[in-house]
């Protein structure tokens, strides 16, 4: 089935496969409260659950992958580090949620999509545009919502493939464990071995939802504790880099509902600890390599959160309204690394709280042949100040066809790493002045669809305007500081079309042209936002009998605009390159399936962020039971 859906569809679309209901009816991300994936104004798309076991994606970076304009920049094979932005956004500016609640090192911009498993996870909310209104700091871009679910089975599976990678995977009804490892040894351009590329991962999320009378009480808590090798890119690799890391999360959510309203109370919490490291004996430093961190840096943080929310409703009027707190403490240190650039003296780690209190409503209104809303948002953050966030939105049908169209303010106040990290955070030395202002941008967007075209089609437009942009700024040969400096102008299209089965076969195509995607003050592209990207999905699903169950086919290609950046910015420049991925599914059993996937199958060599090279062709082979 067809579960990569967008919002903007007027009714419900023909199912690209031969099993009918439609896997997704509602959605919780785009107005904080549950609605009709149909009735939502702003664009969202969501990843099922079946469809992360049809990519085989063990990691959110790779669920949303595909998605229609989000942009993921990867470092390496599995385990490496990605970038990830929507609609021309960084990371910093796209809100990572875990059940509606920030992810482990959200305060500090360490939150790893491509080490965030998929166990447990029933789906993949991704809200486009402007989300401060609702969420608050850090959804300028957009909102990435990774929601549990107890499972209604069980089943198992086992993975084996290229360059030493092997996977166990257990679920249960309320509990899933998740075992991975890979050498990650794959041969760079020159022929030689990738080396210290090495990773393994052990993940758990305990999911439990249980009614008490008229009160439903959801838990979820998950561990990811993985350990792996940072060999750096091509022109400065190190044969020792080492890194530990463990997330951990807890929601716990009391709702109650009554006719005509409910009433939400989450309670949550995060930590997580990185270590890094590498051995100065084995693998001396020099200008071209080898340890640069000879003692360990480590970062740690933890949060807790408590939101209050209600949700009234009337026959063509809906408000939503609360207020969220949370506080979280972050500890950085260099490991005696970093130096003062003016007494030369050792930086000491940094110990800093971080809060955020706000208040939120949103008022829905429904018309004859049309939805209204407006929002606003009253936040503090910590030292920082307040900040205020409007929005708006409608849509409105003509005929076959469906108008929405958004506005927001939206913001990001400066993050730990900005602002404390030692040797980089600007509060973290005293040679310079700590002076970071939260960025302020203006988003909007507007789409056209179709349901009646094929299986739906939409055309979309989309603009943020960003002021007080926060950037690495260098500051000498060797320093860089984060500072505002930048005013960023980015403007794109939209385009996506999807077939209805026709003979069990589907196909689907979206496209993202961001034209502009400009620092207006450094006169450049921003980095790593390619110009033109496009996703293909072509497939076989069988019916209920036969050996074969399904096949697929994804493409994704991404261009790329060559900026002149002076050494050693040159690293922002992106690679052009189109990747091709295969699935076949084959029936062994009546509840046994065995998966053949390919990634990159032609071999087409590229580097998504250039000087860290990725692999080329790998297959897996996976045995699943149910």
């Amino acid at each position: 089935m067809f579960s990569l859906v967008l919002a903007t569809a007027v009714a419900a679309s023909p199912s690209p496969s031969p099993t009918p209901p439609p896997e997704i009816a509602h959605v919780v991300t785009s107005d904080r409260s549950d609605e009709t994936l149909a009735n939502s104004i702003r664009t969202t798309y969501v990843v099922t659950k079946a469809e992360i076991a049809r990519r085989g994606a063990q990691n959110v970076a790779d669920a949303i992958a595909s998605v229609p304009g989000v942009t993921i920049g990867r470092y390496g094979a599995i385990g490496s580090a990605a970038n990830y932005g929507i609609r021309g956004s960084n990371s910093a500016q796209t809100l990572v949620l875990i059940n509606g609640e920030p992810a482990p090192g959200s305060l500090a911009n360490s939150v790893d999509l491509a080490t965030l498993p998929t166990i447990g996870v029933d789906r993949i909310e991704v809200v486009e545009g402007g989300g401060s209104t609702l969420y608050g700091t850090g959804a300028v871009g957009g909102i990435i919502n990774v929601i549990t679910k107890p499972s209604t089975g069980s089943s198992a599976s086992v993975l084996a493939g290229s360059f030493g990678e092997g996977a166990l995977d257990l679920q249960g009804r309320m509990l899933s464990l998740e075992r991975i490892v890979s050498n990650n040894d794959f041969p760079l351009p020159n022929g030689t071995a990738r080396q210290d590329s090495d990773y393994e991962a052990t993940a758990g999320r305990f999911s439990l939802d249980h009614s008490l009378g008229a009160l439903r009480v959801s838990l979820s808590a998950g561990l990811n504790a993985a350990h792996l090798g940072a060999p750096g890119p091509i022109t400065f690799p190190t044969l020792s880099a080492r890194q530990n890391s463990l997330d951990e999360d807890a929601e716990l959510t009391l709702r109650r509902d009554t006719a005509r309203a409910g009433t939400v109370l989450e309670i949550s919490g995060t930590e997580q600890q990185i270590a890094f490291w590498c051995d100065p004996i084995g693998d001396p430093g020099t200008s071209s390599g080898g340890c640069f961190q000879p003692l360990t840096a480590t970062s740690t943080e933890g949060r807790a959160g408590f939101d209050l929310r209600n949700t009234v409703d009337s026959a063509h009027q809906r408000l939503t309204y609360g207020i969220d707190a949370s506080r979280g403490v972050v500890r950085s240190d260099s490991g005696g690394t970093a130096f003062d650039p003016v007494s030369f003296a050792p930086l000491a780690p940094t110990v800093d709280a971080l809060a955020q209190t706000a208040f939120y409503a949103q008022d829905s209104i429904a018309l004859r042949d049309a939805r209204v809303y407006a929002g606003i948002r009253g936040e503090r953050d910590g030292g920082f100040g307040g900040a205020y966030s409007p929005s708006l939105g409608f849509a409105k049908g003509f005929g076959v066809l469906t108008l929405r169209a958004n506005a927001a303010t939206a913001f990001r106040a400066p993050n730990a790493s900005e602002l404390y990290f030692p040797g980089y955070g600007a509060c973290s030395t005293p040679a310079f002045a700590c002076n970071l202002s939260p960025e302020r941008a203006k988003v909007a967007d507007a789409t056209l669809s179709d349901g009646t075209v094929l299986g739906g089609a939409s055309f979309g437009w989309f603009v943020n305007d960003t002021n007080d942009l926060i950037v690495p700024t260098q500051v000498s040969p060797t320093l860089f500081y984060p500072q505002n400096v930048d005013h960023a102008a980015i403007e794109g299209l939209m385009f996506t079309l999807r077939t209805a089965a026709r003979y069990h076969l589907f196909a689907a195509i979206d496209c993202t042209d961001l034209y502009k995607a400009e620092d207006l003050d450094a006169g450049h592209r921003l980095p790593n936002d390619p110009v033109l990207s496009a996703n293909l999905r072509v497939g076989y699903a069988a019916g209920a009998h036969g050996w074969l169950d399904r096949a697929e086919l994804w493409v994704h290609s991404a261009g790329a605009k060559y900026n002149p950046f002076p050494a050693p910015q040159a690293w922002a420049n992106a690679i052009a390159y189109t990747g091709v991925d295969a699935l076949v599914a084959l029936r062994v059993g009546s509840r046994t399936s065995l998966n053949l996937r390919g990634a990159n199958v032609f071999d087409a060599r590229y580097a998504q962020v250039t000087g860290f090279p990725m692999p080329g062709s790998s297959f897996t082979l996976e045995l699943v039971t149910r």
